[in-house]
């Protein structure tokens, strides 16, 4: 029988895992990737992330967006964990460059958006007057 510890109590000092606590999970999900595990660690993983997402993003909703793709992102890599001794900072690293992407996706989004509310500007523009111009001849050959 596995040596299991009351997921309870883990909840309730998820934040304050010791060492021991955190490696036996660590290993738990690597191996079987339950949910329950995952749950347990991730308080224990989001209370080190978020304030170096929330450093990064400087903007509560992009970090949300960023710990929900952390999320997923450790969910789906479970089996590609590494061991215990990197714990700490493969989650972190995982993060940042989510946190990275989200930015980098929000800005592109920006971009996009500012050239659909100026349709007077840029490329719009240069293809109405060519064809407006082409409208042109097209009547003054007709006469």
């Amino acid at each position: 029988m596995r040596n299991r510890i009351s997921l309870e109590r883990l909840i309730r000092t998820a934040s304050g895992l010791s060492d021991e606590r955190a490696a036996v999970l660590w290993a738990d999900y690597k191996q079987n990737g339950e949910e329950g595990t995952f749950n347990v660690l991730w308080l224990w993983i989001g209370n080190r992330i978020y304030p170096v997402l929330r450093g990064l993003l400087r903007c509560d909703q992009l970090t949300e967006d960023a710990i929900q793709a952390v999320m997923v992102q450790l969910i789906t890599r479970h089996k590609m964990m590494p061991d215990y001794s990197a714990a700490r900072a493969w989650p972190r690293r995982v993060a940042t460059t989510t946190a990275l992407q989200v930015h980098r996706s929000a800005r592109r989004r920006e971009t996009r958006e500012r050239k659909a509310a100026k349709p007077e500007s840029g490329l719009f523009l240069r293809r109405w007057e060519r064809a407006v111009r082409g409208r042109a001849r097209l009547v003054g050959a007709a006469k």
